[in-house]
């Protein structure tokens, strides 16, 4: 959740995720799927795609009933595009890739970045038909089940939910998380491992001309709960064997002010008003990844 980081507190931000992915994301297909329904009773086909409903609505009976229909419809499609396309992927992208890097990228270039590479990948193939549309979204489960597995196993299960922050925001070498050339092969090694069977089943969804066992056709059926569990399942297994450094560890002191006193209390954490009058800016050599954070009295 790019837009999470923005809160005031940790929990400020779960009544929103709940009504807009829980509540908008199971009623919208919902109002789809009967939409879909009463245009095969109604035009003998079912339509799945908005702007050909639209579009019907004209061809059947072209009226100012029907154009005033088509036109309100048109402005919410055009207002549901940019809003995703800007807050969904433009701007989330654009903070993605200045992320990675800050000396090079800002969250402007990086939103055009990710404009232009949209742009190379034809995403209008991607509605040419309903069944393509639907071997796109499945494309989803396959990589995204396996990330998500290892995400909870990570922080519920082998960090307890306790992550030093402090090491998550410079470039030593020597923080917990900077693993191996800033890459954590115990993930990447357990994300492939939770898809890669699935990829003849995938191959044989959106070419059917490919022939695959049944089993593998099975398999891909269950993307997702079956690479959520594998890939959860090996996580665990290897960081258990190899145990990275800095699993459970959490910072001492609130530095960011992620907590209310309350809260700090429960977990063991001194608040960050204990800072007051301490000067926790870092110097140059510390941002280079070359010295130590800089801790003055004032």
């Amino acid at each position: 959740m790019d837009y999470s980081r923005f809160a005031s507190r940790p929990g400020d931000q779960v009544a929103g995720q709940w009504i807009s992915i829980i509540g908008f994301g199971a009623i919208m297909p919902v109002f789809g799927c009967l939409t879909s329904s009463a245009t095969q009773r109604i035009y003998g086909e079912a339509i799945w795609n908005p702007p050909n409903l639209v579009q019907q609505w004209l061809d059947t009976d072209y009226n100012a009933k029907s154009r005033a229909a088509a036109f309100f419809a048109g402005c919410g499609l055009v207002v549901c595009q940019l809003a995703i396309n800007v807050i969904d992927n433009a701007f989330s992208a654009g903070m993605d890739m200045a992320g990675l890097f800050p000396s090079y990228i800002n969250i402007r270039r990086g939103a055009y970045m990710g404009l232009f590479l949209s742009i190379a990948m034809c995403p209008w193939e991607l509605l040419s038909s309903a069944a393509t549309f639907i071997n796109v979204l499945s494309a989803y489960s396959v990589f995204l089940g396996p990330m998500v597995g290892i995400m909870v196993c990570d922080y519920w299960v082998l960090r307890n939910r306790r992550i030093k922050l402090t090491d998550l925001y410079h470039p030593r070498k020597d923080g917990y998380y900077h693993y191996w050339h800033g890459i954590n092969w115990r993930s990447f090694v357990s994300w492939v491992v939770g898809w890669g069977y699935l990829i003849p089943g995938f191959a044989h969804a959106v070419t059917p001309n490919v022939t695959v066992p049944e089993a593998c056709t099975n398999l891909y059926d269950l993307a997702f709960p079956l690479g959520f569990v594998i890939s959860f399942l090996t996580h665990w297994a290897i960081n258990t064997a190899f145990p990275p450094p800095g699993l459970g560890v959490a910072d001492d002191t609130d530095y960011y002010g992620t907590f209310t006193p309350q809260e700090a209390m429960r977990l063991g954490v001194a608040p960050s008003q204990a800072l007051d009058g301490v000067d926790t800016s870092v110097g140059d050599d510390f941002e280079k990844g070359t010295g130590e954070p800089r801790v003055v009295k004032v």
